[in-house]
């Protein structure tokens, strides 16, 4: 991080007082040279989540509160909205979790 400039005071037919935001420091070269190809499972640019974790810790979350909402899930295991809406949907497809009541009122079951 480049540190921020003391704030400025201009002053002509007005006055301006200019303070500085911390900037990330430019001109950095970034190369892949050292990185490995990756081929497998997680073989895109994104890493994507390990399943299991994210599993793991969406399952805890709904044992430890059945009305959380896919936006508290995802806020208590630090994971998008997007990664929680996926494994809630591998888990109710294998029969691990149920949805019982509406979607608004309604709460996660545990079938284990």
């Amino acid at each position: 991080m480049i540190p921020a400039k003391m704030p400025e005071f201009q002053q002509d037919d007005t006055f301006r007082l200019i303070f500085w935001r911390k900037t990330k420091e430019k001109n950095v070269i970034k190369t892949t040279e050292n990185t490995p190809n990756k081929t497998g499972k997680n073989g895109t640019v994104n890493d994507t989540v390990n399943d299991d974790d994210a599993k793991k810790q969406v399952l805890f979350c709904v044992r430890q509160n059945p009305k959380y909402t896919l936006d508290k899930i995802a806020k208590k295991t630090g994971y998008s909205r997007r990664t929680v809406t996926r494994q809630m949907k591998v888990l109710q497809d294998t029969g691990i979790i149920k949805r019982i009541g509406s979607p608004k009122a309604g709460y996660w079951e545990v079938m284990l």
